[in-house]
């Protein structure tokens, strides 16, 4: 399926979220993605400015560009991307974001994450690719 301005406000509604813009233009355009520093994001959130001052080292934060919505996206993305070939949830290390094989990442919080979207996609009744496993 291909995404588009007309289809992001769908998205966002099947999934109960509103997408942050860099989001959106990484959905349509695959415009790359800001350096973000969570503490700009939360900055309402006590945890995560504590977080972000724990990862500082005097240069550059450590936190930065966690907590943003890239994970998100990019399982938006491979959910409703036009690949015939079908996903195969045993070997998610394959198509995960992290990019370096992380079984542990991939089989866990990002699977977990991909799921829930794609099911949540599907029962709206949008085209998402098929599962194997």
């Amino acid at each position: 399926m291909e995404i588009t301005e007309e289809t992001i406000p769908l998205i966002e509604k099947v999934l109960n979220m509103k997408l942050y813009p860099w989001q959106k233009e990484w959905l349509i355009n695959r415009t790359p993605f800001p350096d973000i520093c969570p503490c700009l994001l939360f900055s309402y959130k006590e945890s995560v400015v504590k977080s972000c001052i724990s990862h500082f080292d005097g240069k550059k934060c450590r936190a930065r560009n966690r907590s943003t919505g890239k994970t998100t996206v990019h399982c938006i993305y491979l959910a409703l991307s036009d690949n015939s070939e079908p996903i195969d949830i045993g070997f998610m290390e394959r198509y995960s974001d992290w990019g370096d094989g992380s079984r542990r990442y991939a089989n866990g919080f990002y699977k977990r994450m991909f799921l829930d979207i794609w099911h949540s996609l599907k029962d709206a009744g949008l085209p998402v690719r098929d599962l194997r496993s």
